[in-house]
């Protein structure tokens, strides 16, 4: 009966043991599993946040030129629309001869390098805005 016993305590102690050795390999794979996971996410957070640029900077600089393009077309067609919206047959003959002058291609290249870095859109708009204006401006007068 004392033998039984003794096994008993015996082989609880050892699966104890055999649970400690894993606990200790355990818990320091776990640790670095954490710590990678941080690690990663700094570093993604620091490179995301580190290639901001200045908004002020991005609506004052130059366009390329198959941005200007995209701008001098936008602006061509809007002031077409505008100046013969009462008048739609002329309007018609008017974006059919820009369609045949556009370069689709120019555009296309223009509005890819766009979407590459949306934050110049704002140098595309504010000079959008700036002919809009002003051409409003010259019409008024």
């Amino acid at each position: 009966m004392k033998n039984k016993q003794f096994y008993k305590v015996y082989e609880m102690s050892s699966t104890n043991n055999s649970n400690r050795e894993y606990n200790k390999l355990y818990y320091p794979v776990r640790m670095r599993k954490s710590i990678s996971i941080i690690l990663s996410i700094l570093f993604i957070l620091t490179i995301s946040c580190s290639e901001r640029t200045n908004p002020d900077k991005e609506i004052t600089r130059t366009l390329t030129p198959n941005e200007r393009y995209l701008v001098n077309s936008y602006v061509k067609i809007h002031e077409f629309e505008r100046n013969l919206q009462n008048n739609p047959e002329e309007l018609t003959k008017k974006l059919i001869q820009i369609e045949k002058e556009t370069d689709y291609q120019r555009i296309r290249l223009a509005l890819s390098e766009l979407e590459k870095d949306p934050t110049r859109w704002l140098a595309v708009y504010n000079r959008i805005n700036k002919l809009l204006t002003r051409n409003s401006q010259e019409s008024e007068n």
